[in-house]
């Protein structure tokens, strides 16, 4: 008991006593030690800064590592979701959009839809579209488990790898959460600038990609996501 008892002594012998009291006492804030500094005696101006285990036990949970994957030519994997419904339809109806990312240039397709299994119809005209237009093939699809993303006939004929996100694990599709989230950000600008009626909604949204496309972006070499198609 002798070894364990130096090695304790040896441990806590250059902690300062607001920390040591800190630690003592259940991790309460420096502010609360302060008022307990007659009874405890300690100077809470010399605690430390930053406390990690104060940190780590407000966390709901750890943080998700970043993706490794790196993408070397335009369509090698997209990114898909959907958002919606929202509460105020546009004036053509529309409730939802599909967003669609290339992870390779970050450039985005936004379309608007009336109902989430529309998400069914666009999907395959988007890649018979950069079949024709950009001369290539979608390699791999990454999606959230919505129903909506189940095109197994589609996927297997034509050789497209479907990756599913684990359930209620938004931060595995990352990439499309926080370009939804920039989306949204920018059209809240334009609302508020213009002043139009929340049933435009749909409008500034496919104003603010045709936007986002052609803004330079530094993670692009000072390249706007068209230009590197």
């Amino acid at each position: 008991s002798r070894p364990i008892a130096s090695a304790l002594t040896a441990a806590i012998s250059h902690i300062s006593s607001s920390n040591l009291w800190h630690i003592r006492l259940g991790h309460p804030s420096y502010s609360k030690l302060d008022l307990l500094k007659q009874v405890v005696h300690t100077d809470v101006s010399n605690k430390t800064p930053c406390c990690d285990i104060c940190h780590f036990s407000k966390q709901k949970r750890l943080p998700f590592t970043l993706s490794t994957h790196v993408s070397f030519k335009p369509f090698e994997l997209i990114h898909c979701d959907l958002w919606g419904p929202f509460a105020i339809s546009t004036i053509d109806g529309f409730k939802y959009f599909l967003t669609i990312v290339n992870d390779f240039s970050r450039c985005t397709w936004v379309y608007l839809l009336k109902h989430k299994s529309k998400t069914q119809v666009f999907l395959p005209q988007f890649a018979t579209m950069v079949n024709t237009q950009f001369n290539s093939k979608i390699q791999t699809i990454m999606s959230d488990n919505g129903t909506e993303f189940l095109l197994k006939d589609f996927f297997h004929s034509n050789g497209i790898l479907h990756q599913l996100a684990y359930v209620d694990t938004p931060q595995q599709n990352a990439i499309v959460e926080r370009k939804h989230q920039h989306i949204l950000n920018v059209v809240r600008v334009l609302k508020f600038q213009s002043k139009v009626p929340l049933c435009f909604w749909g409008d500034c949204i496919l104003i603010v990609v045709h936007l986002v496309n052609r803004i330079p972006s530094k993670s692009l070499r000072n390249k706007n996501p068209y230009e590197m198609l």
